[in-house]
């Protein structure tokens, strides 16, 4: 098992089944996340409370791969869930964040520099993304093919919009 050089444990832990999982998750997921936002995000294991601590200054993405790690954590935790109840919450985050970004179509303030920027973040969030370590290989691939449609879309209506500048 190959365990990111940015997540810091005490190894010992990779005795313990459940903290195994979550290291696992944590250093899968950190590391595609990393990845995509070309960063060098490293975290600290707490095994005490089964948490994440950011390591080194405040980072806003370091707060949002650390909140999106911990609910894959609970998703692992609950395997009385089924998958498609996990992947409909999954896919529901994922509509919420777009439909933040095509509201700012109806603000006015909203310039096309600011729309771009908020559909290549959400595109580098989402678009060929699955969650690492808690769903099947069907349930990765389904969540997969779901996101990468919004892609286009989002570069269409972007296209499709006459902003002010």
């Amino acid at each position: 098992m190959d365990i990111s050089k940015n997540l810091l444990f005490e190894y010992n832990l990779l005795e313990n089944p459940e903290h195994k999982k979550n290291i696992l998750i944590a250093s899968l997921n950190l590391d595609d996340f990393n990845e995509r936002f070309n960063s060098k995000i490293k975290l600290q294991y707490n095994p005490q409370f089964r948490s994440l601590v950011p390591k080194g200054n405040y980072d806003e993405k370091a707060e949002l791969i650390t909140l999106r790690i911990y609910s894959y954590f609970a998703f692992a935790r609950n395997k009385e869930e089924e998958e498609d109840f996990i992947l409909r919450i999954l896919l529901y985050l994922r509509d919420f964040n777009l439909n933040q970004i095509l509201e700012m179509i109806r603000d006015e303030r909203t310039n096309k520099k600011t729309f771009k920027e908020l559909v290549n973040n959400f595109k580098n969030h989402f678009v060929g993304f699955y969650p690492k370590g808690i769903l099947s290989k069907n349930g990765e691939k389904r969540f997969e093919k779901e996101t990468l449609a919004y892609g286009k879309v989002l570069d269409d209506r972007l296209e499709s919009i006459n902003f002010m500048c």
